[in-house]
């Protein structure tokens, strides 16, 4: 009885009476570990997570900015405790710091240059709860843009295309990768409302240099179900309205030229979203000097300035996606040497007299 190796042989044999409250105590012992074990496996097994990324707007310009959101779901019947979601952005997506909207019980760790990659730690979330996180980030590139969360094998994806805008004349061609995944590739093109599928474009990258919006879809036609198969868009925009340029010589001062020549811009119906730069000389705009060193808003006058001195002056208006249009006036000098005309008093002298003569 007293040897501890021979006493597990006394469970597993018939015992006289004094020994079988003790087997019977190990059952129980047994069987209530065993209930404790299913019950733990049962309750992790009704944690049931899911996970959303959102993004405020489908299109939106470079500078733009963006609301980006987690959503954090547990359908399942029971709480899940220290949940970490890692969150990752583009590199053309740059976080506004001071813009995150946490809730009561969260921490988040905002993304971080140079992978753009942060997380959100949730420190319990009930039975049937949800918890959204949000915060804002600004679009600093062309292209498509992306975030994505991630937690326990689960991965939510979303995005936002942010057109790469042409102007009339520019040369351009964009190379195009697709996300990595499996299967061949196939590329589509949609324009002005028709969708069709590229002839002989089975790769998984694509250069393109004509307006359109362009996918990647699998040959196999297997749908988008990751929530992000925003497409690359290529969109021509209008050109900068025509304009003339009209300039007035500087005023003199007696003979003394002043400095307040002036230019003024006439034409554009409206010059709404129109902005301009001023420069002085050169052979073309690169090579004069400017005389505003930022785009300035158009004055309703269109008077551009009136501290000009005679000489070349060149005109770069600029419309809202960047294009421009250049125009060249020139201030013609002011004539200060001829005096001005004065009236001057003059008198009538007779220093001749001739013979009066009388016909009859």
């Amino acid at each position: 009885m007293g040897n501890p190796s021979k006493s597990t042989v006394i469970f597993l044999q018939p015992s006289p009476t004094p020994l079988t409250s003790l087997t019977l105590r190990f059952c129980l012992f047994n069987a209530v570990l065993l209930l404790l074990t299913m019950g733990a496996a049962i309750a992790q097994s009704a944690t049931q997570l899911s996970l959303k990324s959102g993004i405020d707007k489908e299109r939106i310009l470079p500078g733009g900015e963006l609301i980006i959101s987690i959503i954090l779901t547990n359908s399942g019947r029971t709480a899940a405790t220290n949940l970490v979601v890692q969150d990752s952005l583009s590199p053309a997506l740059a976080f506004q710091s001071g813009s995150v909207t946490a809730p009561a019980g969260t921490t988040f760790s905002a993304p971080t240059l140079p992978k753009q990659t942060g997380s959100w730690t949730v420190d319990r979330l009930d039975a049937g709860q949800t918890k959204t996180l949000t915060f804002r980030a600004v679009v600093t590139d062309i292209g498509v843009v992306y975030h994505t969360a991630r937690i326990q094998g689960i991965t939510a994806r979303t995005c936002a295309t942010v057109p790469a805008l042409v102007c009339s004349g520019d040369e351009y061609a964009f190379e195009l990768t697709a996300p990595a995944n499996e299967g061949n590739y196939g590329w589509e093109r949609t324009i002005g409302g028709s969708t069709s599928r590229l002839p002989s474009q089975q790769d998984k990258t694509l250069t393109v240099n004509t307006p359109g919006a362009y996918r990647s879809v699998l040959v196999n036609g297997q749908p988008c179900t990751s929530g992000a198969c925003c497409p690359f868009v290529i969109e021509p925009v209008a050109d900068v309205p025509t304009y003339s340029l009209t300039g007035t010589p500087p005023a003199c001062s007696g003979t003394v030229v002043s400095d307040n020549g002036n230019l003024r811009l006439l034409g554009p119906g409206s010059t709404i979203g129109l902005t301009y730069q001023l420069a002085a000389g050169g052979t073309d705009f690169g090579t004069a000097r400017l005389l505003t060193l930022n785009p300035q808003a158009i004055p309703a006058t269109g008077l551009l300035s009136i501290r000009l001195t005679a000489g070349t002056y060149r005109v770069r208006v600029f419309n809202a996606a960047g294009c421009f249009r250049d125009s060249v006036a020139t201030v013609a000098p002011a004539n200060c040497n001829c005096p001005p005309p004065r009236c001057v008093p003059f008198i009538l002298q007779q220093t001749k007299k001739a013979p009066r003569v009388v016909v009859r």
